[in-house]
């Protein structure tokens, strides 16, 4: 399907059709021409487009707008298919417009009039994607390094996954094969083998994304599995997934870790649907609690919002700030030691809802409060010792998120892990930041070991 595309004269999109039978026509608002007439004077016409937004800028922040005029681009595999396609005429509901590789032209000749989109998504194309084909990248799989165009390729990939990840499926099984095509073009550049998704010459990279909140639905990894744990194609996002800060280079910490990073593919495509797949490394893991919060032990906006149990309020188990404690509450406790955050702020984001808390080995809390505890298993993914230094708003210097997978063991396969969702632990001066790995971090640490990650 890929080489029809790119190959194609012209492809022809029927962008204001809700389905497959919608076809390319629509009805539009008819044009207005206003005559002016002066006893002495030529006579005047003016023509008008009807156009709907009154002449507001196409970025529109209402996504669900955007979609009711276009609702072809919220199709999945429509996505990769204009990034493909040479040429395209889209058939839109007002008016065509005619894009290519270099520009987008409309009839009315004004893109900055309600309703327009821009070119394909943040400008990728097929073009952009390919880049310099000679070059190719780092091949361990522990970091980019210095490598520029495996650089440039791997956000390039980001951008494309990050925009397609919330687009609509029919069928979850097609989540990999619904990008194949643009993934088998940027193959010359990121190089190595292709696993779910995710590229071995920049493994440790790939594995960095989290999904934006609110989750989506509860243990996408059960019955219909289509991917390894720690590959985004597992997850449903409609709400979006985001790569953590794609331009920060890694450090080499795992060159000569990773013993081996595999996919069983189900078919033919090498970028297609997977049967299975692992990646064993040698590795040493934090062992901590991950803890899903009861309404009292959330922040007082959240408690405000609602009654109930806000399932997807996930968490460390830290000794960070507790929220203002309500009239006759106290937060829930555990006998378990918290985990020492030494004033870092802590962002968990978790990759999906938790519907078996026997699944996941969760306990209650002491006493009346509705907080579970669960084990949780960080694997810290260093970033680039020579890191670049931010200046914030204020003046200061702003200290890099380190980045931890949070990991579940699955029940009878020991030293086998499942992921659970991203971890960045951010502190306030490069200073503290030491301190923590050099007095918090060893205390949790286990020996460094042979773990499989599914």
């Amino acid at each position: 399907m890929g080489d029809i595309y790119r190959n194609s004269y012209i492809t022809i999109a029927a962008s204001a059709s809700p389905g497959s039978f919608g076809g390319c026509f629509s009805k539009t608002t008819p044009d207005h021409c206003i005559a002016i007439k002066e006893a002495t004077q030529r006579d005047v016409y003016i023509g008008i487009r009807d156009c709907h937004g009154a002449g507001k800028n196409n970025t529109s922040t209402n996504e669900q707008v955007f979609l009711n005029h276009f609702p072809l681009f919220s199709r999945a595999w429509v996505y990769q298919e204009r990034m493909l396609s040479r040429r395209i005429l889209y058939c839109n509901k007002s008016e065509l417009q005619v894009g290519c590789e270099q520009n987008l032209q409309c009839e009315c000749g004004s893109s900055r009039v309600a309703p327009h989109f821009v070119p394909a998504p943040r400008g990728l194309n097929v073009g952009r994607l390919k880049g310099p084909a000679e070059l190719t990248p780092y091949g361990h799989g522990g970091g980019l390094v210095d490598q520029d165009i495996a650089n440039i390729a791997y956000r390039n990939w980001t951008e494309v996954v990050e925009t397609y990840a919330k687009l609509n499926l029919t069928k979850g099984s097609d989540k990999l094969p619904a990008l194949s095509a643009t993934a088998r073009i940027l193959a010359k550049n990121l190089g190595g083998d292709y696993l779910a998704g995710i590229w071995r010459s920049t493994l440790m990279e790939g594995l960095l994304w989290y999904v934006r909140a609110p989750l989506s639905k509860p243990r996408p990894r059960g019955d219909a599995w289509r991917a390894p744990s720690w590959s985004w194609a597992s997850i449903d996002s409609p709400s979006g997934l985001v790569f953590v800060n794609p331009r920060m280079k890694l450090s080499s910490s795992f060159e000569g870790k990773i013993e081996a990073a595999v996919c069983v593919l189900a078919g033919q495509d090498d970028f297609g649907r997977v049967a299975s797949g692992f990646i064993r490394l040698k590795a040493s893991l934090g062992r901590t609690f991950w803890r899903i919060r009861c309404r009292g032990c959330t922040t007082p906006a959240r408690r405000s919002r609602g009654g109930g149990l806000p399932r997807s309020d996930y968490t460390l188990y830290t000794n960070g700030s507790n929220p203002a404690p309500q009239q006759d509450w106290l937060p829930c406790e555990f006998s378990e030691p918290r985990l020492d955050l030494m004033g870092a702020s802590i962002g968990f984001s978790a990759d999906a809802l938790v519907d078996d808390t026997a699944r996941y080995g969760f306990f209650s809390c002491i006493g009346k409060g509705m907080c579970k505890l669960a084990p949780c298993h960080l694997l810290h993914i260093p970033r680039f010792e020579a890191q670049r230094k931010q200046r914030t708003g204020t003046g200061a210097w702003r200290v890099n998120a380190d980045a931890f997978l949070a990991l579940t063991e699955v029940k009878g396969q020991p030293e086998t892990f499942e992921r659970l969702g991203l971890v960045t632990i951010t502190h306030d001066t490069q200073a503290k930041k030491e301190e923590w790995f050099k007095t918090v971090w060893p205390g949790i640490l286990s020996p460094e070991k042979t773990i499989t990650l599914v």
